[in-house]
């Protein structure tokens, strides 16, 4: 193999950091890296060396954030939490959690959201005030343009207040704002998805497992296809772009390996 460069990873059983390479081998690239407990690793980067080299050749990936927002100690880097200064690069999309609160029981939820569809503020949710100094740092710690947003949860459709929320963001000049969103309110609200689209969301992030109830009934212990195919459709009534975001679970969503 052809070493391009190196960086720091993981060991993914332990996380203790080591030293990762990326190789070239017949035209693709992998991430290689050795654990000294648990042996060596291997992970497929890209395709096409070319393409690869190209991409890193961008100098715009990696700008640095213009202030730490925590202090990390020398070398701690990955294992410290947070934006310190020795982070190297900033931030594409933001992940706002606005509700922890949903109108969805699925078996497992890596939120462990409430079960809430009532539209009324939960406890502990972020009032738009806080939201709004939200939106003012991020535009304190951004690069030339403004980050992506995108507004998640829990199942951000519940809050009543949402369109406010998207309409401060692009008010306060965040050009893409997308909704993480499990489509049922859009799907069950006529003209929902038109309001999202007024106050500028940009694309719904659409909960999207399948195409067969019984993936549903598996994931979210209950048969949603038809739900899901309503909301794509009131979302392209209302011009609102949807993007469909599948978790993969073997023997469910896709065939064992």
């Amino acid at each position: 193999m052809k070493i391009l460069g190196t960086t720091q990873s993981l060991c993914p059983v332990c996380l203790k950091p080591l030293e990762g390479r990326y190789e070239s081998e017949e035209g693709a690239v992998f991430l290689t890296k050795t654990c000294k407990e648990h042996g060596a690793f291997l992970t497929a980067i890209a395709d096409s060396e070319d393409d690869y080299l190209r991409w890193t050749a961008n100098p715009s990936i990696n700008i640095p954030p213009k202030k730490a927002i925590t202090e990390g100690l020398a070398g701690s880097c990955p294992l410290h939490c947070g934006t310190c200064q020795e982070h190297l690069q900033t931030a594409c999309c933001v992940l706002i959690d606005v509700t922890e609160r949903c109108n969805q029981h699925c078996p497992y939820c890596f939120a462990k959201a409430e079960t809430d569809g009532s539209g009324s503020n939960g406890p502990g949710e972020p009032t738009l005030d806080e939201i709004s100094r939200k939106y003012d740092l991020l535009l304190e710690l951004g690069e030339e343009r403004p980050f992506n947003i995108q507004l998640s949860g829990g199942e951000p459709t519940v809050r009543n207040d949402l369109p406010e929320i998207i309409r401060m963001g692009k008010d306060k000049g965040f050009e893409f704002i997308q909704i993480n969103t499990n489509g049922r309110r859009i799907a069950r609200e006529d003209g929902y998805a038109q309001i999202l689209k007024n106050a500028g969301a940009s694309v719904a992030f659409l909960q999207f497992d399948g195409t067969s109830d019984a993936i549903y009934q598996a994931l979210r212990g209950e048969p949603l296809f038809a739900m899901k195919k309503k909301a794509v459709e009131n979302c392209r009534k209302a011009g609102l772009p949807v993007t469909l975001v599948p978790t993969v679970v073997r023997d469910v969503t896709i065939s064992a390996i």
